[in-house]
């Protein structure tokens, strides 16, 4: 059949035929008496392969692999899949920086770049990378033996994946909250009660029971909260008498009212955000809160009262 006939049969044009021509895919046969080419059926089979390769965007060399038989079918669609799939977490990233932008209505210049640069930045990270990202925010925001004691609390959840567009949303909003807090130095250095552990070092058997406790409140074993409990009452009981840590202990009030006020968002914001996005935190979290129910529940057994009728009685001073 002549090229016109191909075109009719298979949708594509003179054109489109004349070019997979040239670029090798097909090569019909010339009628030596009038010098046209001529195709056969399984010319058209193949030019019918080929449109269809190309109507879902597989390139022109990945479609000769698969004509030459060097490679199969599924071969090209699984390898056209994955660098679909990259373009499409790169438009999602790109969508949701373009989304904050717009948002925030920025026009300056300078802010506007320089925001833009970060998120897209931050939302390359690995998972180990990002965990660095917010270890040194927090020892950047909260420096000394505080920020260290709060990367520690954290760290265990902090192996973040991002495989939605949920949680790209809520890592971008991580990211600013981080940024936008400026250094806290002067109000911890200055502060009474840290400077009293300010040289304090957390060693490594602190880590590691540290870990290990957080690892059973988050598979709630059972035996560890009963005991955890215990200890946490037990304290309760004797820091009544103890005129010392009572005072300590308000000390530290202080120091939390303060904390509260300048960076209480902070916290709260950090935590909702981990919660969305490592699934531990969320189980940690809940866990904690049936803990602190079973804390007021044994509190009462003791003496009568919960944990903050106790305080409020026993070691606040008025």
């Amino acid at each position: 059949m002549n090229i016109k006939a191909a075109a009719e049969k298979t949708g594509l044009t003179k054109r489109a035929i004349k070019y997979y021509e040239s670029e090798g895919l097909i090569t019909p046969l010339k009628n030596i008496e009038n010098n046209y080419r001529e195709y056969t059926c399984q010319d058209v089979i193949k030019l019918n392969l080929i449109g269809a390769l190309r109507a879902v965007d597989i390139s022109i060399a990945q479609i000769k692999t698969v004509t030459s038989g060097n490679k199969s079918i599924p071969e090209v669609m699984r390898r056209a899949l994955s660098r679909i799939d990259k373009d499409i977490d790169d438009l999602e990233k790109s969508r949701l920086i373009i989304l904050n932008i717009i948002e925030k209505n920025l026009t300056d210049y300078d802010t506007a770049g320089e925001h833009i640069k970060l998120l897209r930045q931050t939302l390359e990270l690995s998972i180990g990378e990002k965990k660095e990202y917010i270890s040194n925010a927090l020892r950047r925001i909260f420096p000394g033996i505080y920020g260290e004691s709060l990367i520690m609390n954290f760290e265990p959840f902090l192996n973040i994946v991002i495989d939605n567009e949920e949680k790209r949303r809520v890592w971008l909003k991580l990211v600013e909250v981080l940024d936008e807090i400026n250094e806290s130095e002067e109000f911890f250095l200055d502060n009474i009660y840290l400077n009293k552990f300010i040289n304090e070092v957390i060693s490594e058997e602190d880590k590691r029971r540290h870990l290990s406790g957080i690892e059973k409140i988050i598979n709630y074993d059972k035996l560890y909260i009963k005991e955890y409990i215990k200890r946490i009452v037990d304290g309760y009981l004797l820091l009544k008498e103890d005129e010392k840590e009572k005072e300590e202990i308000n000390e530290f009030g202080s120091f939390s009212k303060d904390y509260s006020k300048i960076f209480g968002h902070l916290h709260k914001k950090f935590s909702e955000y981990l919660i969305i996005l490592n699934e531990d935190y969320k189980k940690y979290m809940e866990n904690m809160t049936k803990i602190t129910v079973d804390l007021n529940k044994k509190m009462e057994e003791e003496t009568g009262m919960n944990v903050n009728e106790f305080f409020e009685r026993y070691i606040i001073e008025r």
